[in-house]
């Protein structure tokens, strides 16, 4: 199972990371982590943290495109690394035994993904500026 802020990035196709700095309201924030299909914030000013729709209200930063173009294996619907081809790369199934000799490897590999991601994970220096 995948955490709640991969299937946001996955469903939503936005840049939702732990710990990067967002503006919600018009106010700035910071995700926290998600809680089902939803963001979790800190903002500025408030006491509690906010949970609300990731698409609702939230601006979020401007992110560089990877060196390596990734997208959503349509089989084991994890983020992989593309071909030049725009095909997945070959990759194991995730939770395969890594010291096996068979390493099990995902039947998606070589297929077009079903969806492209538009942006890079952001560094800790990135997240918090």
């Amino acid at each position: 199972m995948s955490s709640s802020l991969v299937w946001v990035r996955r469903n939503y196709n936005i840049p939702a990371f732990k710990n990067v700095q967002v503006t919600f309201q018009g106010k700035p924030a910071v995700i926290l982590g998600g809680r089902r299909q939803y963001v979790r914030l800190r903002v500025e000013g408030e006491r509690h943290p906010v949970t609300t729709h990731p698409t609702w209200a939230i601006t979020y930063p401007t992110l560089p495109l990877p060196p390596t173009p990734r997208g959503w294996c349509d089989y084991c619907r994890e983020e992989r690394a593309l071909r030049a081809d725009g095909t997945v790369q070959r990759h194991q199934r995730p939770g395969a035994d890594h010291y096996a000799v068979d390493k099990r490897l995902c039947p998606g590999a070589g297929n077009k993904p079903w969806a492209v991601c538009s942006w890079t994970v952001p560094t800790r220096e990135e997240a918090t500026t």
